[in-house]
């Protein structure tokens, strides 16, 4: 290991869980972004003060395309190789909190773009059969045995009625070396079905947050493509966001 990775190493494990194979798992908010040369720049909270770390993105972290400064991501940081392996996206942050002429900040703005979450089993929305725990997946909670089926099984998330939506968040099992693909498609009929997202390539755990432009939506289906360690899928929550 080279000397600054070693410096790297021992600056952060103290701040940081240190996971199975030397994985190291940071949170912080994007400062810059090079997408040509998979670099990233971040600063993170410490007892000390804000740091800042220039990191190197591996290809398998996925695409670099849809960060920009202010974002917050978690990642995780393989100090062996002195690359980042894993990261996710956090699109509503802090770090976009600065007020316009208005007073509004950008954080308020999306959050009112995005209104109430409607994928919930209270208000009528109901998910198809799938192999075990359905009924987690639209409870409202983030905690405990997540909704599983296996890879290749469609999810069906069926609303009662017809939606404008324009946000998804959902939450994968976040383990420790597990990380999934998956598809997104929606339909505005509840019958037909037309690609909405397209995560089959990069790796991808923990919290999800899929903007897109506003649509008619009934129903969305929800597939998943691999998993690192098994052949299942997992998900803690899904949300689904209806314009005001």
């Amino acid at each position: 290991m080279r000397a600054h990775g070693l410096c790297f190493l021992v600056c952060v494990t103290a701040l940081a869980i240190v996971l199975p194979a030397n994985a190291v798992e940071i949170e912080g908010t994007v400062q810059s972004v090079n997408t040509a040369a998979r670099k990233l720049s971040i600063t993170r909270k410490t007892a000390g003060g804000e740091k800042t770390l220039s990191l190197d993105v591996s290809a398998k972290a996925g695409d670099l395309s849809s960060l920009k400064a202010g974002d917050t991501v978690k990642l995780d940081y393989d100090p062996e190789e002195e690359v980042v392996t894993h990261l996710s996206i956090d699109t509503v942050t802090a770090a976009a909190a600065k007020p316009d002429k208005n007073g509004k900040t950008e954080g308020s703005r999306r959050g009112a773009a995005h209104g109430d979450n409607v994928a919930l089993a209270s208000r009528g929305t109901r998910l198809g059969e799938i192999w075990a725990n359905g009924a987690a997946l639209l409870d409202g909670e983030y905690e405990g045995e997540p909704a599983h089926d296996g890879i290749g099984k469609q999810w069906i998330v069926t609303f009662p009625k017809v939606y404008e939506l324009s946000r998804i968040k959902m939450k994968l099992w976040d383990e420790p070396n597990r990380f999934y693909t998956y598809t997104i498609e929606a339909s505005e009929d509840g019958t037909t079905f037309k690609p909405l997202v397209d995560r089959s390539k990069g790796q991808w755990k923990g919290w999800q947050v899929l903007d897109f432009q506003p649509q008619p939506i009934k129903a969305i289906r929800l597939t998943g493509l691999s998993d690192t360690l098994n052949t299942g899928f997992h998900v803690h929550e899904l949300e689904a966001y209806s314009t005001p």
